[in-house]
């Protein structure tokens, strides 16, 4: 079974995409895009992931339609999924998580050489409820950073933020990229203004240490 290739704005960094586990996310996000296509299952190991043919040579991002580091699933279902892509090396890896704090139990299972940690990381505030609080996320990536680990910030979807905390936060983090996209579907989220995301994307575009992927779908809030 050949592995699903990254298309759209939605894995604009990524080549492939990898769900070992699928069904319905334990976070629950209000703005997620897989609520979209329905009633979810609850949340499975696809044992037929395990006969993926991965090859070599791409950037794979790894649990893209449900967080596989969420509290609730099973450090087994990790661990198996973690010693799958361990078994091809020669590509690069994307774990993205909104709990972070998970990713220090399974360091020992990956290369910081062709891994990288993400975590998403909408505002400066917390404006939903489900995943674990911003601040949270963000020590937590901090200390990913700090044992070796490449990282990187999602900033998808924007919501209001105060330019200059959120700013301070990407800058302690210290990510190889940030990535930012809005709300494509209309779920009334709390958005900023046109001139706070200019500013953002101007300082951002100084640092010349972080990489800035930005999705056309931002253009809606300019």
């Amino acid at each position: 079974m050949p592995l699903n290739e990254a298309k759209g704005d939605m894995y604009a960094w990524a080549s492939h995409t990898l769900n070992f586990v699928k069904g319905r996310c334990p976070h629950s996000c209000r703005y997620c895009y897989v609520r979209r296509v329905g009633e979810q299952k609850p949340t499975y190991f696809d044992e037929i992931e395990l006969q993926t043919d991965i090859g070599e040579g791409k950037f794979i991002f790894c649990g893209s339609s449900i967080d596989f580091w969420a509290e609730a699933i099973p450090r087994e279902w990790i661990e198996t999924g973690l010693l799958k892509c361990k078994l091809s090396p020669k590509n690069r890896w994307l774990w993205m998580s909104k709990n972070p704090k998970r990713f220090m139990d399974f360091l020992d299972f990956v290369n910081p050489s062709n891994t990288i940690f993400c975590t998403t990381i909408e505002s400066d505030m917390d404006h939903i409820e489900g995943p674990p609080a911003i601040d949270e996320r963000f020590n937590w990536i901090c200390k990913v950073k700090s044992s070796g680990f490449p990282v990187a910030i999602s900033i998808d979807p924007i919501m209001d933020f105060d330019e200059n905390r959120l700013l301070e936060m990407i800058n302690d983090i210290g990510p190889q990229w940030v990535s930012i996209g809005a709300d494509s579907q209309g779920h009334g989220l709390p958005e900023p203004t046109p001139e706070k995301v200019r500013v953002l994307l101007s300082e951002l575009g100084r640092n010349k240490k972080i990489e800035m992927v930005v999705k056309p779908n931002l253009g809606r809030l300019l």
